[in-house]
């Protein structure tokens, strides 16, 4: 699992950045700059949603065939932190971290 997320830092990080550059609103392509990911051993696929920013990481059966997505909420305008929420909408539990249950 630590494999999936370390790849989806990377598109993490790029959508954080366009929000930011959007003066902490979500644009209109929350995914512009996000590499396409190479599948792994542990890693089948990522995706990035332009609408929302939201992150899709799909493991494989040696990772647990888990799905996570990760969805950013933009500060706005007022400033502040971008937050991610983690959660698992396929695969068992126990094959993530406590903070995607």
């Amino acid at each position: 699992m630590s494999e999936a997320l370390g790849l989806a830092s990377a598109a993490k990080a790029t959508v954080g950045e366009n929000i930011s550059n959007n003066g902490g609103v979500m644009p209109a392509d929350a995914c512009v700059g996000v590499a396409p990911t190479v599948a792994t051993t542990n890693v089948a696929s990522t995706a990035c949603d332009a609408a929302s920013g939201m992150v899709t990481v799909v493991t494989t059966a040696a990772a647990g065939n888990v799905t996570l997505t990760l969805t950013p909420a933009a500060p706005g305008a007022a400033g502040g932190a971008i937050t991610w929420d983690c959660s698992i909408t396929a695969g068992e539990t126990r094959h993530v971290p406590a903070e995607c249950r």
